[in-house]
């Protein structure tokens, strides 16, 4: 699959009230999931001892740690960060904002397959992963770079 089917497909989540407001979601929930584990991580802090730090149970730290999961609370949240030393800082960004993450970057390496430019489009997308997101669509883009990579020597 190609940049250009992934733009298509992003557009049309991106247009549909319903698809795009679990796109955010979606987004959001493994955005958390990973500043959490990766602060974790960067402090040294097994998730039994991050558990202890925070009060509670590693496998809360397990569940909290996963994309999936949006049952936390803000106190949840609040007492990852105490035990993390960190802050949290919550954005509320107006939907036109949001979409221009991921529409002008998508429109750029779009330009650039239409343009010949297959190994600049391979590039831009390793460089900025953001570009394309999810599960499906980071295999997506993986296999879309190896591919353009290939075709470009």
């Amino acid at each position: 699959m190609s940049l250009t089917s992934i733009d298509l497909e992003l557009d049309e989540l991106l247009s549909d009230r319903e698809r795009r407001n679990s796109f955010f979601r979606s987004i959001t929930q493994d955005e958390i999931a990973s500043q959490i584990r990766a602060l974790r991580k960067a402090r040294q802090l097994t998730q039994s001892a991050f558990a202890d730090l925070a009060g509670m149970k590693q496998s809360a730290v397990s569940r909290i740690e996963q994309a999936h999961y949006a049952a936390w609370n803000l106190t949840t949240l609040f007492r990852a960060g105490e035990a993390l030393n960190a802050r949290w800082r919550i954005v509320l960004e107006p939907l036109e904002e949001a979409i221009k993450e991921y529409i002008p970057k998508a429109e750029d390496a779009y330009d650039e397959q239409l343009n010949g430019d297959a190994a600049r489009a391979a590039a831009r997308a390793a460089r900025h992963p953001r570009e394309l997101v999810g599960p499906a669509a980071a295999k997506l883009r993986d296999d879309d770079v190896r591919f353009n990579m290939g075709t470009a020597q």
